[in-house]
C-alpha cells in the first residue's frame, strides 16, 4: 500500500519573487510551506512592477501559486 507522506512545499523567492512567495504563503495558510527569501523586494511601492498589483489581486485564490511561474516568462534576465 502506498503511504503518502505530508511533506512541506519549499518556496524560494529572490527580489520580486520574494514578494510573490510572501503573497502565496499569506493566501495559503493551511499548506505546510517553507519560505526562503533572498533579497526580497519588500519596498514594492517603488517597484516598476507595482502596476501589476491590481492584476495579481484579481486572480482567483487557486491561481496564486502559478504567478511566479507565469512571471518567469517575462522576467528573464538578459
Amino acid at each position: 500500500m502506498l503511504h503518502l507522506q505530508k511533506k512541506p512545499i519549499y518556496l524560494l523567492g529572490e527580489s520580486f519573487g520574494g514578494c510573490l512567495v510572501l503573497a502565496v504563503a499569506a493566501r495559503n495558510p493551511t499548506i505546510d510551506l517553507v519560505v526562503i527569501l533572498v533579497n526580497p523586494a519588500t519596498s514594492f511601492e517603488r517597484s516598476q512592477l507595482q502596476p501589476l498589483l491590481p492584476i495579481l489581486e484579481s486572480l482567483p485564490d487557486g491561481l496564486h501559486f502559478t504567478v511566479p511561474y507565469l512571471l518567469s516568462f517575462i522576467m528573464v534576465p538578459t
